[in-house]
């Protein structure tokens, strides 16, 4: 047996639930790992939209890397929905990350949420997972360089941030 093979013969495997703490010590090596062989450049950001009392109603997270956007988390209050805030923080997010110098945004989606809203923003799917329960994940990206998305995106404010519609 190699020596590398009796050394690895001696660990264990131990299941950690729901280990949280130990996944961040395993991310922090990940990411270390990947740095040392690709400049990542991440910038992170989340849009949101609060109304007067500061309640949180909607937003999104945006990962910049490797000059593309990483939208996750689209949220929108049910009171919202179908009103054009989702649009206006997917455009906030894309918009945002242009300046950050993205050209392609990528995004995922079951198939209970929002395939058919990302497709009307100019989303194609790329792939799909489908799950052993019948569940699908739709992989949807869509080119910053291409223009606006259909429906005009909306002119920023002084301060970076999309008006939403009234």
């Amino acid at each position: 047996m190699p020596e590398d093979r009796k050394a690895a013969s001696n660990l264990n495997v131990v299941i950690d639930t729901p280990g949280d703490a130990t996944y961040q010590i395993l991310d922090h090596e990940l990411v270390a790992f990947n740095h040392s062989h690709a400049d990542w450049n991440t910038q992170t950001f989340t849009a949101l939209v609060r109304d007067a009392d500061d309640r949180l109603l909607a937003g999104a997270r945006g990962i910049v890397r490797f000059e593309a956007v990483e939208i996750r988390g689209l949220w929108v209050d049910e009171s919202l929905k179908g009103k054009g805030v989702g649009r206006t923080v997917v455009m906030a997010v894309e918009n945002h990350s242009a300046v950050l110098g993205a050209r392609m945004a990528l995004l995922d989606t079951y198939d209970f949420q929002a395939r058919p809203f990302y497709e009307k923003l100019g989303y194609q799917c790329f792939a799909t997972f489908e799950y052993p329960n019948g569940t699908k994940r739709f992989y949807m990206s869509r080119s910053l360089e291409s223009g606006p998305a259909p429906k005009a995106r909306p002119e920023t404010n002084e301060d970076g941030s999309v008006p939403l519609e009234r």
